[in-house]
């Protein structure tokens, strides 16, 4: 995360100095700094994993989680907003098994919305066309929704909100 660089040096010598080699993730397509994460981009990280036992996130709980999803090595989380320190494999682990049960799910359905954000830097219409496009050589039935802010609900207890436009995005 961008706003917790400045602490990279710091927390370098401070593990260096415990009897750990630390290395920084790389630069990705989105993560333009050495040592940042992004929830969007964990290529940097995928490139040194090879070389590590395990991988350090210093910031939230969202961005860890989503790194511990994008490895196979233990990641743990320090969070500097409530001075905390914990491991993610098991709630990877959760996660992944959440995952194969929403994905067997889904192939027992046969109408589909794929959500699209129109957020800056978010918005990606074209690979939601082509997932509409997939889902229509299957015989399934694909709306595409465009909304600025993406809210989860639980469907089994409330009604989801409509979408703010199932028109195409603006450029």
């Amino acid at each position: 995360m961008v706003q917790h660089l400045h602490t990279l040096p710091e927390t370098t010598k401070y593990l260096e100095a415990k009897g750990f080699k630390a290395q920084h993730s790389g630069r990705g397509p989105w993560a333009h700094e050495t040592g940042q994460v992004l929830g969007c981009d964990y290529f940097g990280m995928k490139r040194i994993e090879p070389e590590v036992d395990s991988f350090l996130v210093i910031g939230s709980y969202f961005h860890a989680l989503g790194a511990s999803l994008s490895v196979q090595k233990p990641t743990i989380l320090a969070d500097p907003y409530d001075g905390t320190v914990r491991l993610l494999d098991q709630d990877r682990d959760r996660i992944i098994r959440q995952r194969y049960a929403m994905v067997e799910k889904a192939r027992q359905a046969n109408n589909f919305g794929i959500i699209v954000s129109t957020k800056p830097g978010q918005s990606n219409p074209t690979i939601a066309i082509n997932i509409q496009h997939q889902l229509e050589e299957n015989g399934k039935k694909a709306t595409i929704l465009y909304a600025d802010e993406v809210v989860p609900t639980n469907s089994s207890t409330s009604q989801p909100s409509k979408p703010s436009s199932t028109q195409p995005a603006p450029d």
